[in-house]
Parts: C-alpha cells; sequence; structure tokens
C-alpha cells in the first residue's frame, strides 16, 4: 500500500497510508543504509511523545546510524518534558519557565548546534550577555541547561562532560553569582504606616485601594491578589487555585479578616474582582503606586509581607503559622511530611490580630 512520509522533526517522520493509518517512524543509518523504525500509531502519540521516543531511539544507536547530528534544539522539548515527569512538577508555570528561558536565551546562540559539540565556549556565550545585567536568569538559565546536558549525557546523545556545569569549569569565567547580584530587599512600610494606609483606603474606596486592603488582610502576594475571581471566594475563604501560585503546591485556602472583607467590597461581585479602567486586571504597578503616593515615598507592596512577618515575631505567633500565612515553604521534608495541617483556624486568628493592629489609629493622626 502506496503512503507518504513527511519530515516532522530531526530524525522523525509522519508515515500516512491511503488507508487513513498515520505513524510516527525515526529514520537513521546502520550499516551504511537508511533504517526505518516505527515508533507507533499518530492515535496513541503526541508529536512531544514522538520526538521523545525518537530521541531515545538515537542515544541507542551508534553514531553510525545517526541520519544528522541531533541538535540543541532538537532535544529541548524531550528533555524537558522527561525532567518535568521525573521532577513530578505539579505547576505548569515550571514547564513554561524552562522553556521561556531556554529559548530566548539558548536557542539563538546554540540551538542549531549539535548537542554533541557544544562546548564551554559556548555556553560562555549564552551567558555572558546577561551574567552581570540579569544575574537572576542568568543562574536559571545555567542550571537549566546544565540539566538538560546531563540529560542528553546519560542518553548516549553527548559522549563529553557537561559544558554548563559551574564548579572547575564555569567558575573560572564568571564572577560568582552572590559577588555580582547584590539582593535589594523590598523597603517595607512600618507598621504604623500601614495603619495611615488602611485608614486612607477605607476613607477612599475604589479598586486600587480595595486590592491594598486585601493584600494587606491576606498578607499575601500582590500578583496572586490580581489574578483574583470572585468565584474562588467561598463563605469566608480564599480558595487560591495552583495556577496563580508562585510557590508549587497543590492550592491553598486563605481565611478572610475584617481588612481582606472590606478590600473585596470595593471590587467588582463576579469574574475579575480588582478591575482597572478597562474592565480588565488592574495594572501591575497601580497598587505600587498608590502606596507610594499615600506614603509620600518609595516603598513597595511586598515589603508589607517583611512587615507582617516581623510584627509576627514581635506578637507571639507561631513560627509555623506566620510562615504558612504568607504561603512560605516551612520547615525540614520530614518536618513538612509529618506537619500536614495548613493550621486554617491558626492563620485565621493571627490575621484578624493582624487587622485589629492595623485598624488603630495612626500616631499623629492621618489625614484622609
Amino acid at each position: 500500500m502506496q503512503s507518504k512520509r513527511q519530515k516532522v522533526a530531526e530524525n522523525l517522520y509522519l508515515k500516512a497510508f491511503a488507508d487513513g493509518r498515520e505513524y510516527y517512524v525515526v529514520r537513521y543509518m546502520q550499516g551504511g543504509r537508511q533504517r526505518e523504525k516505527s515508533l507507533g500509531s499518530t492515535k496513541g502519540l503526541t508529536l512531544k511523545q514522538a520526538k521523545l521516543k525518537a530521541a531515545v531511539v538515537m542515544s541507542q544507536a551508534p553514531e553510525e546510524r545517526r541520519a544528522s547530528p541531533e541538535t540543541f534544539a532538537d532535544i529541548l522539548e524531550p528533555a524537558i518534558a522527561d525532567i518535568k515527569r521525573l521532577k513530578q512538577w505539579r505547576n505548569s508555570k515550571s514547564e513554561a519557565q524552562w522553556r521561556s528561558t531556554l529559548t530566548t536565551y539558548a536557542l539563538p546562540y546554540i540551538g542549531r548546534k549539535s548537542v554533541a559539540s557544544i562546548t564551554r565556549d559556548d555556553i560562555v556565550e549564552v551567558l555572558r550577555p546577561i551574567w552581570e545585567t540579569k544575574t537572576d536568569t542568568a543562574s536559571k538559565v545555567l542550571q537549566r541547561l546544565s540539566s538538560i546536558f546531563s540529560w542528553a549525557i546519560v542518553r548516549g546523545l553527548r559522549a563529553e562532560s557537561n559544558p554548563a556545569a559551574w564548579k572547575g569549569n564555569l567558575e573560572y569565567f564568571f564572577p560568582a553569582r552572590g559577588r555580582v547580584h547584590k539582593v535589594e530587599h523590598h523597603d517595607a512600610p512600618t507598621v504604623d504606616e500601614l495603619r495611615k494606609v488602611v485608614a486612607y483606603c477605607r476613607a477612599h474606596p475604589s479598586a486600587g485601594s480595595g486590592i491594598i486592603l486585601f493584600v494587606i488582610g491576606t498578607v499575601c502576594r500582590v500578583s496572586e491578589a490580581r489574578l483574583l475571581d470572585a468565584e474562588q471566594i467561598v463563605g469566608g475563604t480564599w480558595m487560591v487555585p495552583a495556577e496563580i501560585q508562585k510557590t508549587e503546591e497543590e492550592g491553598r485556602r486563605v481565611p478572610l479578616s475584617r481588612l481582606a472583607r472590606e478590600g473585596l467590597a470595593m471590587g467588582a461581585q463576579e469574574g475579575v474582582v480588582f478591575r482597572g479602567l478597562g474592565g480588565g486586571r488592574l495594572a501591575v504597578d497601580t497598587p505600587r503606586q498608590k502606596l507610594q503616593m499615600i506614603l509620600g515615598r518609595k516603598t513597595t507592596v511586598h515589603g508589607i509581607r517583611s512587615t507582617f512577618r516581623d510584627w509576627a515575631a514581635r506578637s507571639g505567633i507561631q513560627d509555623a503559622v506566620a510562615e504558612k500565612c504568607l504561603s512560605h515553604v516551612w520547615g525540614s521534608e520530614v518536618t513538612r511530611a509529618y506537619y500536614r495541617t495548613d493550621l486554617y483556624e491558626e492563620r485565621k486568628a493571627a490575621l484578624e490580630k493582624w487587622a485589629a493592629c492595623l485598624l488603630q489609629r495612626p500616631a499623629g493622626g492621618c489625614k484622609v
């Protein structure tokens, strides 16, 4: 029966028959002759899965079987898919971030190079433009490149050592991250300044005031508050979906304090809660700009979380409760394995105590 063959990736083809059957096949050289191996029907195999299976076949083949050397771009998707499976990522953000950083910073330099021939100097070229200007991003790119090349090595796609290794390798080309990147802590408002902010926002209700009160009342990240939809509110609890969180967890319950409920009342009651003038979500800079306008100095909304943590320590709030209020990973792996409660009631009490503290009149009064 006649068939048609279409190349869909390096060494990978889609073979279609006249009767409608379609298969993925991998082609390679063996003994000086072109060979072909079926990977399975397209009905039970996605293109991503076929690429991964093809990579495995080629990694098991001697060098002469490769129709052409596999490039870094060829192995990127199957490598990420395999790493995702092994690390058991529960949040789609991780996969998206790996793909985005490597596509943006690595592919332009090494995408077309054979994975077996990429050298340390190639990795230096990838990192040089961003190591001192985007140090955090460069560090993540380096870590992810190292994992990709380790994946390639154990699958026989590369015989040389890992070109993205830091120790005894790239450490002689770049200053250590700690020496380049000076961590700038978020400038946190004082408790008395937050009392002033609370008083102002309650006297001037708006979406901008509402999101600030909500962030203060829940000590959540402002990025999470911007993505708040009304259906996430169930009674007195905010059911935070995993996909809008920074941490890789299943999702969490956030008790709504009095301040948080006042903030909610200033937003929409259906769909997106905190909306801008155009009806969409508030601009990411709106809460920060409003906070600085109220206080008359530079500070950050994220700094509110630091203020809460200091206040909690001084107020006798248990570390576990305070850290869980902030949605931080708390304790060792062993501790977390046994400490499975989310301390909802304890967090509720802590956040109400926090709200009561901020509802006090600020020192010297407050013009609202």
